[in-house]
């Protein structure tokens, strides 16, 4: 088992790694380009001192898993860490509710934890609530068309690319009026598609990266569009498993900080911090 060393290099090591391994680990379920970012954001700092989260490669799903290793490295006695990559997000909830991961690194929306069951993990107070998850219409900037659109029947005209297995995500679009075009599982190539102009937009989070909030993912870049932007009508949570000792660990260690933190405010900071709430779209149409 790895000896208490930085994160990073725990991460490093253990990417690769079988996520059934030797009791003691925490295993951390998370998307591997989060991991990328986790790691890139990070640098040579250590996790446990980290007091802002803005900057490089800071983006909501980078912050929240940052936020939760900070929270888990100041405990007494923190076990390691194993960051095990799990691009699929349906895959994600499945292996902490069946206990092949010790909590989920990134926030899920309520109404798909629910469905997990009450006696496999346990959920998070909220990381955002409901109401608060405002996110961009993205396109090419190559995509004039898009660029143009300002009004809900024009966004119709759009052909989005989705995940289905996103529940509040596809209710949304469809509460809307839109059919999505494309229902595709991982985020690259949700941005593949767009970028190469099959699809025309899809719904991201807001980014802190520049004045025009621009999504940079592999080489390819996606801008959102002037003016307007969607709520996803839901909470979001961490989860933890309830059939592994570490899983029940984060429960009773790590998640009443997580709502201490949510009750004062910390947690929106940080949440500002790396661009998610967004000063600059307070202004925008929300559909």
């Amino acid at each position: 088992m790895l000896h208490r060393r930085s994160l990073v290099m725990a991460a490093l090591a253990a990417c690769m790694a079988d996520p059934l391994h030797a009791a003691g680990t925490l295993r951390v379920g998370v998307p591997g380009d989060v991991v990328d970012d986790f790691l890139r954001f990070l640098q040579s700092r250590d996790v446990a001192s980290l007091e802002h989260f803005d900057g490089a490669n800071s983006r909501r799903d980078v912050m929240e898993l940052a936020w939760l290793l900070r929270e888990v490295k100041r405990q007494p006695q923190a076990p390691d860490v194993q960051l095990v990559r799990i691009n699929s997000y349906e895959r994600l909830l499945a292996e902490v509710r069946d206990g092949n991961i010790d909590v989920i690194g990134t926030s899920a929306w309520l109404a798909d934890l629910e469905t997990l069951g009450s006696g496999s993990v346990t959920i998070s107070a909220a990381m955002i609530p409901k109401g608060s998850f405002v996110v961009g219409v993205y396109t090419s900037p190559r995509n004039e068309a898009a660029l143009r659109v300002r009004g809900i029947g024009q966004l119709r005209g759009l052909r989005f690319v989705s995940n289905s297995g996103w529940t509040l995500d596809w209710a949304t679009l469809r509460k809307l009026g839109i059919d999505p075009a494309f229902d595709i599982k991982t985020w690259g190539q949700m941005v593949d598609v767009v970028d190469a102009g099959r699809a025309d937009v899809l719904l991201a989070p807001f980014q802190p990266t520049t004045n025009a909030m621009e999504l940079r993912f592999e080489g390819k870049t996606l801008v959102p569009i002037d003016g307007i932007a969607v709520a996803l009508d839901g909470s979001r949570h961490l989860a933890s498993s309830k059939r592994s000792a570490q899983g029940q660990w984060v429960a009773s260690k790590v998640f009443p900080s997580l709502a201490a933190q949510a009750k004062n405010g910390a947690l929106r900071r940080a949440y500002e911090e790396c661009g998610f709430i967004n000063a600059r779209t307070r202004s925008w149409t929300v559909f």
